[in-house]
């Protein structure tokens, strides 16, 4: 089995989220990994809620649409948004609309005997119905349409002409 550099360094989102970052690259755009607090021995007793949250696992990055980047929350199956998660959506809600929860789905299909993986781009509690997509690169290719779409409704708002 080929190993993508770092793969075995954590669980199922890191692994998604490698795969993520190199699909965006190759796409000519950026997806930005924001690193965990690591506590080591010496500061281990410490209490941890004196460290800073993360707002959020990556930075996506649109090349071609100017300001567009996306806060991006990976969750792999059904793991659920933690509070502070929730509250950095809703505040990034009233910003700029910019926070997305990108999920991996796999199902095992027993009479086909093989693992069936899906993509969702979510927001939860404001959208009703997630956007489901089949592969990664259709979910930078919807990030691009959306930057796209966006970029051209405030060039209109603005009473600029669009190239």
């Amino acid at each position: 089995m080929n190993r993508v550099k770092g793969e075995n360094r954590g669980g199922p989102e890191d692994v998604f989220r490698i795969h993520l970052q190199q699909v965006a690259q190759f796409m000519g755009h950026r997806l930005k990994h924001i690193p965990d607090h690591v506590i080591n021995k010496g500061n281990k007793h410490e209490d941890r809620r004196k460290f800073r949250r993360k707002p959020c696992d990556a930075i996506l990055s649109i090349s071609g649409s100017p300001g567009f980047n996306y806060f991006i929350e990976l969750k792999a199956g059904k793991n659920k948004l933690t509070p502070h998660e929730k509250i950095v959506m809703q505040d990034m809600e009233t910003v700029n609309k910019s926070y997305f929860v990108v999920r991996k789905n796999e199902r095992y299909l027993k009479r086909q005997n093989k693992i069936c993986t899906d993509y969702t781009i979510e927001k939860p509690g404001i959208w009703e119905k997630p956007i489901e997509v089949d592969s990664i690169d259709r979910i930078i290719r919807w990030f691009e349409v959306h930057s796209d779409t966006a970029w051209m409704v405030f060039c209109k708002r603005k009473g600029l002409t669009t190239l």
